[in-house]
């Protein structure tokens, strides 16, 4: 197909539902890329052949790597305004890496973080599908795709009509900006869930909810040891436990099971509401004190661990207990960065930040 979705009001195309954000088994990872730029939107002719010959990091931008220019702008466009259509010149950038396959085996699907701002998936030169959320998860099941060997092209625009509705005041960046992985998993796994808990103040008990779109074996690590569910789509269980807060953050570890794979999962029980005009969090008073969060560092949009631990121990330094996350969606990893804040026994490591335990 031509190169014509980012031109039209088509959000995705090709992509996987949305769901609940999880890492699962061992993620592979593409860390390097040969990587060609167009100052103006190729032919699709032109960005499927083109052999890119400089190697560049991936999660990166490119106005960091020397393509294009920095721009900030606020109340100001960087295109004439004429909704949807993008009247200027359309940067591009053209991606390409290659694997091998190990394992018939099973389902590959193809994960991207973050991508701005919106993006082509070609694998063996055969279209995949299309997505314009930048800051948000896209997911691609690549498994009828595959062979033993295999090439990723991944075709980026700097623009989109979805640019509009992203206007804001900050450093404008283009490209692969956070992780992109292949997730290899058994036929027959759980795709999603949904986990929701409950804290009675009065008597100190906490009710746990998970309801999974297949039935799972669900494990749950409470204070009074551990309890193991037969194969079941919805667990509901009611138990005495210690009350999550900002300040003392405690997470209980809950492990999903299906066709031989484990997800782990970290539970905290709270309990917020809105008592007339006070705001209350486990049966106590709370004021927010925010801080703006933009999520960039000094290599642009890219966010590693250490940057995430280090900003939220400087907003905790300042005595702040709540973030604007800018507009659009934080990195995924930010709200279970909190959970290594004490280095308490609750506390995580880098590895199950992302979701792997």
């Amino acid at each position: 197909m031509a190169l014509e979705l980012h031109k039209t009001l088509t959000m995705q195309e090709g992509t996987c539902p949305a769901r609940a954000y999880y890492l699962v088994g061992k993620p592979h990872y593409f860390r390097k890329w040969r990587f060609a730029y167009f100052e103006d939107e190729p032919t699709e002719k032109e960005a499927l052949s083109v052999s890119p010959q400089r190697e560049i990091p991936v999660p990166s931008c490119w106005q960091i790597l020397g393509y294009g220019t920095h721009q900030y702008t606020n109340l100001r466009y960087p295109f004439p305004y004429d909704p949807p259509y993008i009247d200027r010149n359309d940067p591009c950038g053209v991606y390409v890496t290659s694997f091998i396959r190990l394992e018939k085996e099973g389902k590959y699907y193809l994960n991207f973080d973050g991508v701005d701002s919106c993006f082509y998936v070609y694998v063996n030169s055969r279209f995949v599908g299309y997505s314009s959320v930048p800051h948000c998860h896209s997911e691609f099941d690549i498994t009828d795709y595959l062979e033993d060997r295999n090439e990723l092209r991944i075709i980026v625009f700097q623009f989109c009509p979805g640019s509009y509705l992203e206007d804001q005041d900050k450093l404008r960046m283009s490209g692969i900006f956070r992780d992109v992985y292949i997730l290899h998993r058994p036929e027959g796994h759980v795709f999603d869930y949904t986990l929701s808990t409950f804290y009675d103040v009065s008597t100190g008990e906490g009710t746990l909810k998970v309801c999974a779109d297949a039935p799972c074996s669900f494990t749950f690590y409470g204070d009074t040891g551990m309890q193991k569910t037969p194969p079941q789509r919805e667990l509901c269980i009611t138990l005495p436990v210690r009350p999550w807060s900002a300040d003392d953050p405690v997470l209980y570890r809950l492990v999903i099971e299906r066709a031989g794979e484990r997800i782990f999962e970290k539970v905290g029980f709270r309990t917020v509401k809105a008592e007339g005009n006070v705001l209350t969090l486990n049966g106590k008073p709370v004021k927010f004190k925010g801080v703006n969060r933009h999520s960039m560092t000094e290599n642009g949009y890219v966010e590693r661990f250490t940057d995430l631990k280090r900003d939220l121990l400087l907003i905790k330094g300042m005595n702040a207990n709540a973030i604007r996350t800018s507009h659009y969606p934080p990195h995924p990893v930010l709200m279970r960065t909190q959970e290594c804040m004490k280095g308490s026994r609750q506390g995580i490591s880098e590895k199950e930040s992302r979701g792997t335990g």
